[in-house]
């Protein structure tokens, strides 16, 4: 990336952060103190963040996926509709499945099966058992890089394919 005095800066615009292997773990075990330790929240949020980081979905195809999109007998999933209207399947790590399996059967003690049931739920009253939106997503990832004073992130966004929570 060439230097400011070559182009001039550019309005708005921060180097993107790469997570490091310790910043992805202090995040999820700040996701997972959201609540009680059987929180569906928590879980959520552990579980999304924990996804993205090892698989380096966007956002926006996580909160999408449906229940029938994670194959955890296959260990596969599939993304569907993403940029240039593509699908693609994704092969998973047995304990990134092991981790999908465990929130699914979490979730499905505290929201009922129907055939769209999003993989990640909203977990608040009227949002309970609705796709979680990449807003919220965004505001609870804010939040928690706050408490965990993550460094030199200020402007990071999760939902910005090269801000991937990857090391």
């Amino acid at each position: 990336m060439p230097d400011e005095s070559v182009f001039g800066p550019v309005p708005g615009w921060q180097m993107p952060h790469i997570y490091q292997y310790q910043e992805i773990i202090d995040l999820l075990a700040a996701a997972c103190q959201r609540g009680a330790k059987s929180s569906l929240c928590a879980a959520t949020y552990e579980t999304l963040f924990g996804l993205l980081a090892s698989t380096g979905l966007r956002v926006s195809e996580a909160t999408h996926l449906l229940d029938t999109d994670v194959d955890l007998v296959q260990g596969l999933l599939t993304v569907r509709q993403t940029k240039f209207n593509k699908s693609r399947q994704l092969p998973l790590h047995p304990s990134v499945t092991a981790a999908l399996l465990r929130y699914r059967t979490l979730r499905r003690q505290q929201v009922q099966d129907h055939a769209n049931l999003p993989f990640f739920v909203g977990t608040r009253s009227q949002q309970l058992g609705q796709q979680l939106g990449s807003r919220q997503v965004d505001r609870v990832f804010t939040t928690l890089r706050k408490c965990r004073h993550q460094r030199d992130c200020a402007m990071v966004r999760p939902r910005e394919p090269e801000n991937n929570l990857i090391s």
